[in-house]
Order: structure tokens, then C-alpha cells, then sequence
């Protein structure tokens, strides 16, 4: 998801617009780039990422440190309130295990069906039927709790799930 799907989303799971959102990548890393994320920022005026929360001096020899980077996200990500990806990969499925065998809140968004509702947003005479069809789309694995029907490893490993 986008920067600014990825705030019609959080707008549609009733996030209060206040919410301190910490953004895992850089600015050009984004898809839309700064744009997208100054259309974040416009929803939810909290949202930060690594620029805003490291000063230039610590993200300096960071800079290409990739591993560095991804570390201070994981961080940021498992210690979190709430997380959700907006991605697929090892990285998410990494941090949902975590906050899993921690018993922290993750929100797994269906990401296909997410998609259409996207996809076609533009039809849409009003923004709350775009709020209203994203929530609806997602109503089903609202919040994360428990075994994935996922067969990835890494995302629910066996020694980090208690039995139910």
C-alpha cells in the first residue's frame, strides 16, 4: 500500500488522527515518494519515520547501512502499540512473529482485496463510501490474534504459539 491507502486504512479502522505513526522506510523509498508522505502527514500529523526521530548525526553513518536501518525499524515496529504491514516479505512476517510470542496487537491488512477497493476509489462520489468499502474489505482479520492461516514459518513458528 501506498503512503496515502495506507491513511485511507488507518481512517477506516478508526485511528484517531492524533496517533503518533512511526513510518518504516525513507522518504524515497516510499511509492509516490515525499508526496505521498506529506498526503500521510495531512491525515495524520504525527506521522514520522527515521529522519524525524534520529538526529542527522545518528542517521549519518547509518545511511548506508541497510542492516543499521532495518534494525532501528524492527525495533520501532515490535515495540509498537499497534502494528500493521503494508507489505508483504520476511520483514513484516518477522515483526508479526515477534509482537506474537509477545502477545502484542498486529493488524494483518487482506491486501488483494484491499487493492480492488483502491483500485476503484475513484468512482466513488464521497470519501466515507471509500472509508466504508475499505473497512468492509477488511473486516474479517480486523485484529491479528493468534495462529495465521499462513503457512510461513517465520510469521507463526511453532515454539511461539501457545495452544488454544
Amino acid at each position: 500500500m501506498s503512503a496515502i491507502e495506507t491513511g485511507i486504512f488507518m481512517r477506516a479502522m478508526g485511528i484517531r488522527r492524533n496517533a503518533v505513526i512511526y513510518v518504516s522506510t525513507l522518504e524515497e523509498q516510499l511509492f509516490g515518494g515525499n508526496h505521498s508522505l506529506q498526503s500521510l502527514r495531512t491525515m495524520f500529523p504525527s506521522a514520522l519515520t527515521k529522519r524525524d526521530v534520529l538526529t542527522k548525526e545518528e542517521l549519518g553513518p547509518l545511511a548506508k547501512r541497510a542492516s543499521a536501518l532495518a534494525a532501528i525499524d524492527y525495533i520501532a515496529c515490535t515495540e509498537s502499540s499497534v502494528f500493521f504491514p503494508t507489505a508483504t516479505g520476511n520483514f513484516p512476517n518477522f515483526v508479526i512473529g515477534h509482537r506474537l510470542f509477545y502477545g502484542r496487537r498486529s493488524i494483518q491488512p487482506h491486501l488483494k482485496k484491499l487493492s480492488a477497493v483502491y483500485s476503484c476509489h475513484h468512482h466513488m462520489s464521497r470519501e466515507c463510501n471509500l472509508l466504508n468499502l475499505v473497512r468492509a474489505a477488511h473486516e474479517e482479520c480486523l485484529i491479528y490474534h493468534g495462529r495465521s492461516p499462513s503457512s510461513n514459518f517465520f510469521a507463526n513458528p511453532e515454539e511461539c504459539l501457545c495452544a488454544h
